[in-house]
């Protein structure tokens, strides 16, 4: 939303951007707010970064690509060096590819106090 904001100021504002790289986090990242972005620095690279509390901020991210949106939902990535990401069910077990599960985030970001909890 704050992305969102910053965007229609600059473009009330014709302020030109000489940004190379956005890397965009702490909510869900809007294929509207991409559009708005597209539109200030068309040749910016957006990246799109997820990361709970528990864990480093930007455990996760996609870079989002220049074309039309393929998905309703901008993905939140793959896990960065040092990190491993794990979609689990109810009873810890691994869940196949398009269920619904949990998030469990690994590897040497997450803060101490969670290990096995």
């Amino acid at each position: 939303s704050h992305l969102d904001v910053l965007g229609q100021q600059m473009l009330a504002d014709s302020a030109a951007s000489q940004v190379g790289l956005f890397i965009i986090g702490g909510e869900a990242l809007s294929h509207s707010t991409i559009e708005l972005w597209r539109r200030i620095q068309p040749t910016a690279r957006l990246v799109n970064e997820y990361g709970p509390t528990e864990t480093i901020v930007g455990c996760l991210f996609y870079e989002v690509p220049t074309g039309p949106a393929v998905s309703a939902n901008v993905p939140i990535g793959r896990p960065i060096a040092n990190a491993r990401v794990y979609l689990l069910d109810g009873h810890g077990a691994l869940v196949p590819f398009g269920a619904v599960g949990e998030l469990y985030i690994g590897g040497a970001g997450v803060a101490r106090g969670y290990l096995n909890r």
